[in-house]
Parts: structure tokens; C-alpha cells; sequence
């Protein structure tokens, strides 16, 4: 595991799709877990080829990305386009679900979610997300096998959970986050 990461976390690498038409037609999963982090864990890119959603379980999450500098906690939703660039570091203590795909249209899908909502989602629905990430996380530590349709599947469901509208609150009411 890298710094600043603890041993009780999971995390669980994909390979990439191995025909070019199947990455262009399916969104599939390169990274996904749950992490326990110390203050030591931090990533500062420039560039990094893959959409990113996580879920703050507990502590808080510093985030910077675009314009906006936040500081997310238990409850809250950060999606990032990592091909631009993106800072995000731990509080200690932090403990968060994440997922890392690509494919088919999720960078354009991505941008047109952060284009209206930006990059941290406080909503009473963030909670489905949790539950969703905590159930893709199972299904890997058991050892599960899915076809790939499955598996892009698993990242729409994440998109619909974000675009469903009734408890989305509009980036005016994210009183935490600087622009």
C-alpha cells in the first residue's frame, strides 16, 4: 500500500480492457476500495488517466481541484476528472470508499455532472452511494467475477445515483468550499 495508508484498507486494481473497441463501448473500473488513511496520504497530479468519485466515511478529505478548495467530511461525495489537474490530501483519521473508471463517454460524463453540480456532492442520497460503494467493494473481496457489461453497469449506477435531482443541494448551499 502506499503512504500514509493503513493495512486494514482494500484496494483492488482491474485491467484495463484488452480490445480497444471494448474500452470505447463500456465504462469499467480500474481502481475501487476502502481506505483508512494518516495524514500522510496525499496525491498531486497533473494528470492521471481515470474519473474518481469517493465518500467520505469518516474524517475529513482536503481536496483541490479547478478553483475550488474544500475540505470534505463524513457524508460527502468528491467526483473528479483527474485528467486535469488535482490535489487531495488526508486528515488523519480519514477513512473513505472510492472508485476509479474510464471507458466509453466518462470524462464527458463527468465533466457535464461537475459542470453543474462542481466537485463535492452533499445530498441525503450520498448515502445510497455509500452503500453501493460498500457492496462493489464485498462483491471484489469475495472474489467476484463480472463480464464487463456488469461491470460498466456498476459505474452508470454510481452516475444515476449522483444525477438523481430530489436532494441534490446547489453549490451556493456548500457553504465549506472556497472558489
Amino acid at each position: 500500500l502506499e503512504s500514509g495508508v493503513l493495512p486494514q484498507s482494500q484496494n483492488f486494481t482491474f485491467a484495463v480492457p484488452f480490445q480497444k473497441k471494448e474500452a470505447e463501448l463500456f465504462y469499467y473500473i480500474s481502481w475501487c476500495g476502502h481506505f483508512y488513511c494518516t495524514e500522510k496520504y496525499f496525491h498531486k497530479r497533473e494528470h492521471y488517466p481515470y474519473c474518481l468519485i469517493m465518500y467520505v466515511q469518516r474524517g475529513k478529505f482536503h481536496i483541490e481541484y479547478r478553483d475550488y478548495v474544500f475540505d470534505a467530511q463524513a457524508g460527502d461525495v468528491i467526483l473528479l476528472d483527474c485528467v486535469e489537474p488535482h490535489y487531495y490530501s488526508a486528515f488523519d483519521g480519514l477513512e473513505f470508499l472510492y472508485i476509479c473508471f474510464d471507458g466509453f463517454n466518462a470524462h464527458e460524463l463527468c465533466q457535464y455532472y461537475l459542470k453543474k453540480e462542481g466537485p463535492l456532492i452533499r445530498s441525503e442520497r450520498n448515502q445510497l452511494l455509500k452503500n453501493f460503494l460498500l457492496n462493489t467493494v464485498a462483491f471484489f473481496e469475495g472474489n467476484g467475477y463480472e463480464k464487463l457489461i456488469d461491470t460498466s453497469m456498476r459505474v452508470y449506477k454510481c452516475f444515476q445515483i449522483l444525477f438523481s435531482k430530489e436532494d441534490i443541494k446547489q453549490n451556493g448551499e456548500n457553504n465549506d468550499m472556497a472558489r
